[in-house]
């Protein structure tokens, strides 16, 4: 698989549209972004939906966690507008409408697992079977959560993985190894160049999160980095805002 970048659209479009929506994924790749990232939580009912927050609160007008509402509560709600936190008329999709999208669009997709603490493998596990057995479109699983990678790695084999952090493995090969991983996504604030060079002298693909200033952007591709998480896909072509 080619690596995840240059630009990734942080939960789509995020800085124009609902973060996590259909909505922020289509303006994406409209605006020419090849891969998009997302989020993935497990619902009260084994639903699986696109929600970074474990609480409904920020980006929709509704409340309460996550992990004890069912899909027909959600999928009543609207979600809100990135500037004026107003409710839309977007609505928070299921991954499998994501994973259809993906596939009519050839859209590379960063799929990161929202685990809920204590049943990280349980989440892993509903997420796995809604994978596709041969995706059409690029794919890679990540999350913070080391035991659901492990348990994505035992049910999907095939499927590449990367490793969410803000601070790089101080050992990159043996976390690679441990974990049968193909990426790591790093935080800007945590990762220097030689975090960089160490990462990429491991084989793995390198990503750094969170960026929406062009300059910065430019400095960890030229220091190495892969690709770069951003809410504006257009943030290389200056047209950003």
């Amino acid at each position: 698989m080619a690596p995840a970048g240059p630009l990734i659209a942080h939960r789509g479009a995020s800085a124009f549209c609902p973060e996590n929506t259909l909505a922020a994924i289509d303006r994406a790749r409209i605006e020419g972004c090849g891969w998009v990232e997302i989020d993935a939580q497990v619902l009260s009912d084994g639903a699986v939906i696109l929600m970074h927050d474990h609480d409904l609160d920020r980006t929709t007008d509704g409340f309460g966690p996550v992990g004890m509402s069912g899909l027909a509560h959600v999928r009543a709600l609207r979600t809100r507008d990135p500037a004026s936190a107003a409710p839309t008329e977007h609505r928070v999709p299921l991954l499998s409408e994501v994973l259809d999208y993906c596939a009519a669009h050839t859209l590379g997709l960063v799929l990161e697992i929202k685990a809920t603490w204590g049943v990280d493998a349980e989440d892993a596990m509903a997420i796995a079977r809604l994978l596709p057995q041969e995706p059409r479109f690029p794919l890679l699983v990540t999350s913070f959560s080391v035991t659901a990678l492990q348990a994505m790695a035992d049910l999907r084999p095939d499927i590449a993985l990367g490793l969410a952090v803000l601070r790089p493995p101080v050992d990159p090969a043996a976390t690679r190894d441990r974990l049968k991983l193909s990426a790591v996504h790093s935080n800007a604030q945590w990762t220097t160049a030689d975090d960089i060079a160490r990462m990429k002298a491991a084989g793995l693909e390198v990503a750094i999160a969170t960026i929406n200033e062009a300059r910065v952007a430019r400095d960890f591709l030229t220091m190495g980095a892969d690709g770069i998480m951003t809410d504006y896909p257009t943030l290389l072509s200056g047209t950003e805002a």
